[in-house]
């Protein structure tokens, strides 16, 4: 879903000694806690498996404009199927509602189709309708803990399924927060670009997951840019 909203939260790793007086030292030995991790691999697994039902609350401003709102995010189970003589896992995901700017309220609905590795659950093809996405190959992390961050995937922007007219580029990275004790937030970060390379859009998505690799959509964050890099508004999904 477009939107994301990067969550940084502060984790403690170690348990502290304790000791006796100068002249009779008794240091417990310090003890190091394991930190936290959560199966990432599994969570991509379960989220093709089973799909991914979601409600949300909208705000933010475009063009200066207040706007605000009220939506579903709902993702199909996985279906096999082939593309390009190729197996493949497809979802199709669809984000629908309602939003409100100046008083008037107008309702939306897009649907676009995800394609999976079948046996990595990576991303390999997103069908916008208007843009088809085809990310080159790159492994999901088994594991995760909190602090951990870096590249993920990166993918060219053809302007569709023939790929006969390239439009631009994405490029995806991922960062993990702690959040409870059984559970951690990852937040992807989707960075859009044209042909000239100039940036016209991120996107921060935060999927909160835990430690049997169940995972949930906690928020999205979408912002779009001119050709000057200037932002024209932004939208929060939450």
């Amino acid at each position: 879903m477009s939107g994301r909203f990067l969550l940084v939260l502060a984790i403690s790793f170690f348990l502290g000694g304790c000791g006796g007086d100068d002249n009779d030292s008794n240091e417990a030995a310090t003890t190091p806690v394991q930190p936290l991790t959560v199966p990432l691999s599994t969570a991509m697994a379960s989220l093709a498996a089973n799909g991914l039902t979601a409600s949300f609350s909208i705000s933010g401003t475009v063009e200066n404009v207040p706007l605000s709102g009220s939506g579903t995010l709902t993702a199909t189970p996985f279906v096999a199927t082939s593309l390009n003589n190729t197996s493949v896992l497809r979802t199709t995901e669809t984000v629908s509602g309602t939003v409100v700017a100046n008083g008037n309220s107008m309702p939306f609905s897009n649907t676009r189709t995800i394609f999976r590795n079948t046996v990595t659950y990576a991303v390999m093809v997103i069908d916008e309708g208007d843009a088809f996405v085809v990310f080159a190959d790159y492994t999901i992390p088994p594991t995760v803990k909190a602090g951990d961050s870096g590249p993920l995937a990166s993918a060219t922007i053809y302007s569709d399924s023939t790929q006969a007219t390239k439009v631009g580029t994405l490029t995806e990275s991922y960062s993990v927060a702690a959040d409870t004790g059984s559970s951690l937030l990852l937040t992807l970060l989707d960075k859009v670009f044209d042909n000239s390379n100039a940036r016209i859009a991120e996107d921060e998505t935060t999927f909160r997951i835990d430690t049997s690799g169940n995972i949930s959509f906690v928020s999205s964050r979408s912002t779009m840019f001119n050709i000057n890099g200037q932002s024209l508004g932004t939208l929060v999904f939450q």
